[in-house]
């Protein structure tokens, strides 16, 4: 069949059906059944080393205390082993729907407030 014909069928674009028989004729039916693009291969650490690691501040959170970005940093990167950028820390929030901190209305002069999620 024409590669335009099995492109419809499939719903891909005409060249994505060449890549796949280009794959096919180089490494045989393996390279298509591969784990593909997507995913999580740059992860810091797998999902049950993520529980483990918040653990302890979702401990520190239900005795009302609060840990800063910075604290919760420094602690990541020495449970990976190496230096991180601040924004993976704030992706990592975003991926666990952490609280955030809103100030405004904050008991202790302004520096904590109470916390709603985003």
């Amino acid at each position: 069949r024409p590669a335009v014909e099995i492109a419809i069928h499939c719903g891909v674009a005409r060249q994505t059906v060449h890549n796949w028989i280009a794959m096919y004729n180089r490494s045989g039916l393996d390279a298509l059944l591969g784990p593909g693009k997507g995913g999580r291969r740059n992860q810091l650490m797998n999902p049950e080393e993520e529980r483990e690691f918040l653990a302890p501040f979702f401990e520190l959170s239900r005795k009302g205390q609060i840990a800063t970005v910075a604290e919760i940093k420094l602690a990541l990167e020495e449970y990976v082993g190496r230096r991180i950028g601040h924004y993976t820390i704030y992706r990592f929030f975003g991926q666990k729907r952490m609280a955030k901190i809103d100030a405004s209305s904050s008991p202790h002069g302004g520096q904590r407030g109470s916390a709603r999620r985003v």
